[in-house]
């Protein structure tokens, strides 16, 4: 879907195929599958100085129009490579687009049971608030 930074193909079901004039893809992200990165999670975190493992997406806001989005997370604060404890109640605000440039890892490590097969994610200079 998102090769460099760059959207390369779309969600689009049969309706909004029709309407833009496009092939249809499909309607949801259910059947992901992302390319394969060279390292597993525990590797990517050795070379963190400092940074923030989220382990789930709470509630939050998207502008469709500007691609600015805020959102909860839970996770866990990494320090040095090393998990250092857990988080909550952290916000992670960003641009769609700027968020996916910003993208400097994909780890080798995807949850074989789930519909999404998607691996570690490593994101460089996201923006995050709350209490480490």
């Amino acid at each position: 879907m998102i090769e460099g930074g760059v959207p390369k193909n779309y969600f689009l079901d049969t309706y909004y195929a029709s309407k833009l004039g496009m092939d249809p893809t499909s309607s949801n992200r259910g059947n992901l599958v992302w390319s394969s990165g060279e390292r597993e999670r525990l590797a990517m975190f050795a070379q963190l100085q400092r940074g923030l493992f989220i382990t789930q997406f709470l509630d939050g806001n998207s502008n469709s129009a500007t691609g600015d989005f805020s959102l909860g997370v839970k996770g866990f604060y990494v320090e040095k490579g090393q998990i250092v404890h857990p988080v909550s109640e952290v916000n992670v605000a960003a641009n769609q687009v700027e968020c996916w440039r910003s993208l400097a890892e994909i780890g080798n490590d995807p949850r074989k049971y789930s519909s999404n097969l998607a691996p570690t994610l490593r994101f460089a200079n996201v923006q995050c608030s709350g209490t480490a």
